[in-house]
Order: structure tokens, then C-alpha cells, then sequence
């Protein structure tokens, strides 16, 4: 071998180690390049640590988490005690398990190296109620008004509602427990007093007994006798052993709310025993500045000394506050009318002023004609008078139909001989007759409707309101080609019945002949395809089936129908429904439906003498173990008994208002909810 080639293979390095040396030599140091990374290996969990706050039960601090990068609060026990570690730890789980956008976030619960508890939350930087409560009742620096102070209640009882529907109290709210940020956020702080409430029939228990137990964690906040805060909390907090439930949460958002509107405790003393005696024997503040009454009558509700009389739920009283932020009347004022009338002016104010505007256009216009009729012919006065004696007659109905119909024709011939012919007369007659022929609706006497709407139209046979209310008459009496033809003429002057026109237009393909009328499965499609607008015009078909149908038991198979259309989880099959004809009065028995909630009158609140059960003739009624809430809409049947045991029924006060008071069967928790004991017949446990 050459010696060449032979020194050449003696340096050869055959595992090229060479090369790996001075890779090494240059390797690129990794903390550059992953510099988040490198930072986690580093850095510890939590610096920085300044105290900021204490309370009762614990201290928070102002602390720097290296691995988030970010200020974060720490929260540890204010005593070492095994019992009050148990407690701090209790409300960190509690708040850990509350996950909503109004809810204070629990990041981390952990032990120290020195086995000392502590949990981790979000850094609040910004102001509590309390804060913003105190510059609006100074009138100094006001950055809330009373409307955005009502939204930050209404979040308050998002995070409340949604507490519950975990079934978790939080028993002490109160302002400084509500945390409100730059932008409008809330959160609901301080879970210490939290109690569990368990519901064994809740499949779906977020906070389940696997990791919160009742008895454990409710035996915690047995220390000492009351928890709450005074001036906040329910009667029910304010005694020892006093029964918690969701309703105490709902005294205290009502205590919240009298603080918003006043700026004051809502029961009456100077000191804490005083606060506690008053919110015991329910000696509730009276408001003294003016607030509106929808709010007044809010607060007294949820804060009734019995729980039964408040709010059923959280979202009740979240409904009632939204209520009257959107310009509407709170059910717990029982507006009336003119209130009602008042509140929709206030919502449409521009709208109501062109209608009156407009109305007053009318009244001086029709004033002014009136006046020219009297100047320039006494015989025209005389002429108005009979026509005026004709509705008058019709109105007592002294008179049958014919006669009637002939005295408007001559009064009208009176005018023309009077006055000589004018369309404005007869115009202005032709509105006198549709609204006598709506009168005649209203006391669903359809055939006469029927004839003053075309006496309307031969003496002005463009008095498109005339052809109108013809239409709907016919579509109550199944004539659908008569219907059709009607709102047709008149579409392009009320685009406003275009629906009807539509369901008219289909009926009339599928029955054109007037003579026949539709089946019971026909006439209920019918009803459903109605625009909800128009319920009073399915109770008026409803009521003109009755006049017609020679068979009761047919009938009331429709009333049947309506009352599934009511209550969408009722069904044909499900649906227990005896109708029984009686000599002395008719009996339905609709018990045992649980999904029945509703009997609610066909023609809404308008027309609030139309029962859906008007036309059975009913002398007796069952709606015993049904979910019916109310019986306001039975108070025109004329019943004499009504079956209302085993259901929530609860506004007893509306039996002052019954045509006749009926007889009642009711359960024992009905005496507790105020049933007049005097009409009961019997009690079922």
C-alpha cells in the first residue's frame, strides 16, 4: 500500500465524531428562540403580593401570576382553623362551579408549601354599586343614571337566576358585593354565606353530589345564629332556623332595588337590631320622593313577608324591572286603562300625535259639515233625528230586523227629499250603518250585520269599509267565494287584510259552493292558518258554529281543538276531554292534563266575554292535577262549580269579579294562598 493512501486511512474517523463536535460548538441557544417556554421552566407561580382587602372571613391580594403574565386577586382564609379553612374552601368551590358572564371567574384552588388553602380570581379594578349608588344620590359626579342602574339589577338577577337553576342561594346581595367595570361589565362577588339547595329529580345536576355535597357544605355556614347582611336580607335570614329558598334571594334583590331607588334601607330604624326587627315583622320604608309606581309596586311584591306572595322566580322580577324600562306597565301594579293609555303615548309619541293631529282634523271637519246641514235646512235636523231613533231602536232591540232596516232607508229618503241627493249624505250615512253593523258583531248578531253592511254598500257602493266588514262576515259564516269576492273589491283600499284575502282565496278552491259548510278537520286547519291577529275572528266562526250546529257533541269536539291550539303540548291522543250534556247544565272534565296551562279568552283582551268555553253552556267544570295558572277567563260562564284541585291556581281575588261565585274543590295549599273558605265544598290532600 502507498504511503500515502495508508496515512489517509489511519486519520479516517469513522464514527465522524468530529463533525458532532462542532455542531456542539455551534449550537444556538433554545431560551431565544422559545422564549414563552423557556419563561414557564423560570419563573415561579405567583409574586408580587400586596393585600388590597379584608373582610370576615378572608383577605385578597394583589398578586402577579409569571405563568399567565398577568395581575390576578389571591384569596386566603383570614384565620388558620381547620373549620374556617373548610369554609374559605367551601365558597371557592361554590364560585368555581358558577360559570356566567356575571359571576366573578375562580381561576385556581390550591394548597401552599405550607399546606395553607388559598383560591385565585380575576383582579377586579373598578367600582362597586355601593360606589356608584353613592354619586347618584349626592348628585355629585354622576356617571349612572336610573335607567342603566336598573340594567346593572337586571344582571345582577341574570347571575342570580342562573345560580339557581344550579340551585345554589347566594343570601347576600347587596351593593357592595356587585362589581361594575368601565364598560358596563357586573359581577356578582362574595359567595362565603352560598347554600346548596339539592333537587334529586335534576338528572342534569351541574353542581352534582360528586363534587358539591349539600349536607357537607350547607353545615358549614351553620356558625352562629343569622347570615346576611342587615338592611339586605329576608325575614327568613333575620330568625334562627329560618327556612332558605330561592324566594330569599328575591327579598333581597327587592331590598337592592329600594337602595337603588332611594339610596336607603328599605325597613324602618337607625341600627342593625332595628334593621332586624324591622325586616322581621316586615315593616317596609314608605318611598319618600316620588318613583314610579311600576317600580313601587315591584319592590313591595318582592319583598312580601311571606314568600309565597313574592315573585315565583328570579326571571319574574328580572321581566318587571325589563318591563318598565321598555315604557310598559309592571304586572305587579295592576295598571288600568288610562295608565295602560298613558304608557302608549309615552312609547309612541310622535305615531299618537299625527293620530290625533289627524283626529282632530276629522272632529273639526265633521263639526263644520254638521254646522252647514243645520244652517241651510232645519227639515235635514229632523231627518238625522230619525236615523239616530232607528240605531237607537236597533241598539234595544225593540224592533226586529226588517223594521229597522226600513226606517235607515227612509230616513235616508228624508235627507234626499230634504236636501236634494249628495254623496256626502250618503256617505256619511253608509258610516253610521258599518258601524251599527259592527256594533252587531260585537253582540254577534251576524245575520243583522250581515244585512246593515249591504244596505252600506247599495247606498254607497264604494264604501270600501262596508265591503270589508262584509267580507269578514261571510268568512265567519264559511261562505268563502262571498268572502273572496268582498275583500277583493276592497284590497287595493286596506292592504291591511292581504292574510285574509290569502285564507279566503284557499278555502274558496276547496269549498266553493257557500251552501256547505266545512268539516270539523277543516274548519280547525282554517283556524290555524288565521293570523294570530285575528283571534277575534276565530271566536266569532267559533260562536257562529254553535247558532248553527245542530249537534252539541260536534261542536264541542271543536272547542276540543281550539283548546290543544292554546296549549302546544296537548295533543289529540294525550288529551283527557269529557264533554256531558245535562238538562241542568252542561259538565266538562279536563283533568288530568298536566300540559294544560291555558284557557285564555279567543278574542284576547279586548273582547274579554269570550271564553273559549262560552258556547258550551257549562254548569260544572273539572280541571283538577292540570297545570291551568289562572281562572280569571271562567268569570262570565256563569259556573257553578269548578274542580281546581292539584293545580297552581293562586289569583283567588278574581273571584270577585265572577258572574256567579262558584262552588269549589280545591287542594289544602289553596286555604294558604288566600281561597275564600266560605266556597269551598270539599279538600283534597
Amino acid at each position: 500500500m502507498p504511503k500515502d493512501i495508508k496515512s489517509f486511512t489511519e486519520n479516517l474517523d469513522l464514527d465522524l465524531t468530529s463533525l458532532y463536535d462542532d455542531q456542539e460548538e455551534n449550537e444556538i441557544d433554545e431560551s431565544l428562540v422559545y422564549p414563552l417556554c423557556a419563561s414557564l421552566q423560570n419563573k415561579l407561580g405567583y409574586t408580587e403580593k400586596e393585600e388590597i382587602a379584608r373582610g370576615g372571613e378572608k383577605k385578597i391580594f394583589r398578586t402577579f401570576d409569571a405563568r399567565s403574565d398577568r395581575y390576578i386577586a389571591l384569596a386566603r382564609p383570614l384565620r388558620d382553623s381547620k373549620e374556617h379553612q373548610e369554609r374559605f374552601l367551601r365558597e371557592a368551590r361554590i364560585s368555581a362551579s358558577l360559570e356566567h358572564p356575571n359571576i366573578i371567574p375562580v381561576y385556581d384552588i390550591e394548597l401552599d408549601d405550607a399546606s395553607q388553602p388559598f383560591f385565585t380570581m380575576e383582579l377586579l379594578k373598578d367600582q362597586t354599586l355601593k360606589d356608584l349608588l353613592t354619586d347618584f344620590h349626592s348628585l355629585e359626579n354622576q356617571t349612572y343614571d336610573l335607567p342603566q342602574l336598573l340594567d346593572v339589577f337586571v344582571k345582577v338577577c341574570d347571575a342570580i337566576a342562573y345560580a339557581h337553576s344550579k340551585n345554589v342561594l347566594h343570601l347576600d346581595v347587596k351593593p357592595e358585593n356587585i362589581n361594575v367595570g368601565e364598560f358596563g361589565q357586573v359581577l356578582l362577588i362574595d359567595w362565603g354565606l352560598a347554600k346548596i339547595v339539592n333537587n334529586p329529580k335534576e338528572e342534569d345536576l351541574y353542581l352534582n353530589e360528586s363534587t358539591l355535597d349539600m349536607d357537607l357544605l350547607n353545615d358549614m355556614t351553620q356558625i352562629g345564629i343569622l347570615k346576611g347582611s342587615p338592611g339586605f336580607m329576608a325575614p327568613e335570614q333575620a330568625v334562627s332556623q329560618g327556612e332558605k329558598s330561592f324566594k330569599t334571594d328575591i327579598y333581597s334583590l327587592g331590598a337592592l332595588l329600594y337602595h337603588i331607588l332611594t339610596g336607603e334601607i328599605h325597613v324602618e330604624g337607625d341600627c342593625i337590631e332595628e334593621y332586624l326587627k324591622g325586616t322581621r315583622e316586615g315593616d317596609l320604608r314608605d318611598f319618600k320622593k316620588p318613583i314610579a309606581i311600576g317600580l313601587k309596586a315591584v319592590f313591595y311584591k318582592a319583598c312580601q313577608l311571606d314568600p309565597q306572595q313574592r315573585y315565583d322566580s328570579v326571571d319574574d322580577l328580572k321581566q318587571e324591572i325589563q318591563a318598565f324600562l321598555r315604557g310598559y306597565a309592571t304586572q305587579a301594579e295592576e295598571a288600568g286603562f288610562l295608565k295602560q293609555l298613558k304608557l302608549i303615548y309615552q312609547r309612541n309619541r310622535i305615531r299618537c300625535q299625527l293620530i290625533f293631529g289627524f283626529l282632530l282634523f276629522s272632529l273639526v271637519g265633521t263639526s263644520l259639515f254638521i254646522q252647514a246641514l243645520r244652517e241651510s235646512e232645519a227639515e235635514a235636523i229632523m231627518a238625522r233625528k230619525k236615523a239616530e231613533k232607528a240605531l237607537s231602536l236597533y241598539e234595544k232591540e225593540k224592533r226586529g230586523r226588517e223594521s229597522i232596516i226600513a226606517e235607515f232607508d227612509n230616513s235616508l229618503q228624508d235627507f234626499k227629499e230634504n236636501l236634494g241627493s249628495s254623496s256626502k249624505i250618503e256617505a256619511h250615512f253608509s258610516r253610521l250603518l258599518v258601524g251599527s253593523a259592527i256594533a252587531s258583531s260585537r253582540k254577534l248578531d251576524f245575520e243583522m250585520a250581515l244585512a246593515l253592511t249591504e244596505l252600506a254598500i247599495k247606498k254607497n257602493p264604494e264604501d270600501y269599509n262596508a265591503i270589508a266588514e262584509k267580507g269578514f262576515i261571510h268568512l265567519i259564516r264559511h261562505e268563502f267565494t262571498k268572502a273572496n269576492d268582498a275583500l277583493q273589491q276592497c284590497s287595493t283600499h286596506s292592504p291591511h287584510i292581504y292574510d285574509l284575502i290569502r285564507v279566503a282565496r284557499n278555502y274558496y278552491i276547496l269549498k266553493p259552493n257557500d251552501e256547505q259548510r266545512l268539516s270539523n278537520e277543516q274548519f280547525l286547519n282554517f283556524l290555524e292558518e288565521l293570523p294570530d291577529n285575528r283571534a277575534w275572528l276565530k271566536s266569532y266562526m267559533l260562536i257562529y258554529d254553535r247558532k248553527v250546529n245542530p249537534s252539541m257533541t260536534a261542536h264541542s269536539d271543536l272547542v276540543k281543538g281550539y283548546i290543544i291550539s292554546l296549549n302546544p303540548e296537548l295533543t289529540k291522543e294525550n288529551f283527557n276531554y269529557k264533554f256531558t250534556e245535562r238538562p241542568e247544565g252542561n259538565h266538562l272534565d279536563i283533568s288530568h292534563n298536566p300540559e294544560l296551562t291555558s284557557l285564555r279568552n279567543m278574542g284576547g283582551k279586548q273582547f274579554p266575554y269570550l271564553s273559549i268555553l262560552r258556547t258550551l253552556d257549562l254548569k260544572t267544570l273539572n280541571v283538577s292535577h292540570t297545570g291551568l295558572l289562572r281562572i280569571t277567563n271562567l268569570s262570565q260562564l256563569g259556573l257553578e262549580e269548578i274542580n281546581i284541585a292539584n293545580t297552581p291556581v293562586r289569583n283567588f281575588h278574581v273571584l270577585n269579579d265572577f258572574k256567579v261565585k262558584p262552588k269549589l274543590k280545591i287542594s289544602r295549599k289553596h286555604l294558604e294562598l288566600g281561597c275564600p273558605e266560605d266556597l269551598v265544598i270539599s279538600i283534597a290532600d
